[in-house]
């Protein structure tokens, strides 16, 4: 088993109980029940940190991390800016366990302890509420296509929802287990999620499954990339996994670090983990493009390029992987 590359470290005061991650990978935002939240900017050092907020349960960032939506223990969900400001916040009547944003931020939706979602604009404005499944059974997580049309819920009442941006109920499916994680492609036409009985789900966006995978211990966590080509699970503390469309584990990785919690850029080339440690790290793919033959050892005046290199499919992203 390989090992990723990493690109930067930042340990932070207390344990690590969420995050989020930019759309290209650039910035990251990290949470803790007492450290407050801190905006993370390319090189991993702190940009800002805000410790008003206190009991961080979730963290989500819109875009290139154009706003920042936090949701915490004390009933609240708050709106900041790239800068740390906080342009609203909205008080709750139970605590906020999971939120997620559109990457325009012009749809923000909370989930609850105690089972009802709310959904607001850009400015703060309620937009709708809704208790999925008529129950007060815990909002686990909370998912947004990228363009703001669809939003994927998973509760401890053993169900998964696609709602649309209007908050009216798509479909909702019964699953095997209480739904911990769920992730959905950038249009919206595919979701993933994972269950507390040691599964993930592969679905398209009419909820017909397309695969399943069972595990023999229960996984951490779950991502995709933005076009949906991959899926990422942390399958233990110290080994991630790259799972293609249809479902076959292309290739698995080992953490210098372990981590609890990992999130995925949209774009697939950054992954963020942290964990209890309070350290969290950037793993990605740098290249460099040498001039002259790929043969030649001497140095000299032949200075390399730093490059981008861009996966077409599963396939070629763990291959760029193993090149690192």
């Amino acid at each position: 088993m390989a090992e990723a590359s990493q690109l930067w470290k930042f340990r932070d005061e207390s344990s690590t109980t969420a995050m989020a991650i930019g759309s290209q990978g650039r910035y990251g935002a990290v949470g803790g029940r007492r450290s407050g939240v801190v905006f993370l900017g390319q090189d991993g050092r702190p940009v800002w940190r805000s410790r008003e907020i206190s009991d961080v349960r979730d963290i989500s960032l819109a875009g290139g991390g154009r706003a920042v939506l936090v949701a915490s223990g004390d009933n609240m969900v708050h709106y900041l800016d790239r800068r740390g400001r906080e342009m609203w916040h909205r008080s709750l009547n139970h605590a906020a366990t999971t939120v997620g944003v559109s990457s325009r931020a012009d749809l923000v939706v909370t989930g609850l302890l105690r089972g009802s979602l709310h959904a607001y604009d850009r400015t703060g404005k309620l937009l709708w509420e809704h208790r999925p499944g008529g129950t007060d059974f815990r909002i686990n997580d909370v998912a947004i296509s990228a363009n703001g049309q669809y939003v994927v819920v998973g509760t401890d009442y053993a169900h998964v929802y696609l709602y649309s941006a209007s908050g009216n109920v798509l479909w909702s499916v019964e699953t095997t287990g209480k739904v911990l994680e769920t992730c959905i492609s950038s249009n919206g036409d595919y979701i993933a999620y994972m269950t507390d009985d040691r599964r993930i789900y592969f679905a398209v966006k009419s909820s017909r499954v397309v695969w399943e995978y069972r595990f023999d211990r229960q996984p951490l966590w779950i991502d995709m990339v933005g076009t949906a080509d991959f899926v990422v699970v942390g399958e233990t503390p110290r080994k991630v996994s790259i799972f293609s469309k249809s479902g076959r584990r292309t290739w698995s990785f080992k953490l210098q670090a372990p981590g609890t919690i990992g999130r995925l850029a949209d774009s697939g080339g950054n992954i963020l983990v942290g964990g209890r440690n309070g350290e969290v790290t950037m793993l990605g793919i740098e290249a460099y493009l040498a001039k002259g033959s790929r043969h030649d050892r001497t140095g000299g005046e032949k200075q390399p390029y730093h490059i981008t290199l861009l996966a077409k499919d599963a396939r070629g992203y763990a291959n760029l992987l193993q090149l690192s």
